[in-house]
């Protein structure tokens, strides 16, 4: 296993939450945690220990190797936020979203 980046982390918990359609309350309390301070986390204010990323594996049923930080995949999405304004990757993010939900309801 890699390193984990504990900001990266804290940002992977809240797609993961968002994804499984969780609430701030019920995943703060499946952490055993504060909603307050997760919410933190997920902001990359405060960093996840080891012992919240293992109950959160557990949770999300993902191994704990899905809070590493994909370099590869951090440094394609760079290169293209380099040359791009937020309000482009913006609008091609929600594109692609609801491309998905429509495939997905299809």
């Amino acid at each position: 296993m890699t390193k984990i980046n504990m900001a990266f982390a804290g940002f992977k918990l809240k797609g993961l939450r968002i994804k499984m359609q969780y609430s701030l309350a019920y995943t703060a309390d499946a952490l055993d945690i504060t909603t307050s301070y997760l919410s933190s986390i997920e902001n990359g204010k405060k960093c996840p220990s080891k012992k919240i990323l293992s109950k959160a594996s557990s949770l999300f049923n993902v191994s704990i190797d899905e809070f590493n930080e994909p370099s590869q995949l951090i440094d394609e999405v760079r290169d293209i936020t380099d040359s791009a304004e937020i309000s482009e990757m913006i609008q091609i993010f929600e594109v692609l979203l609801r491309e998905k939900r429509h495939n997905n309801n299809s």
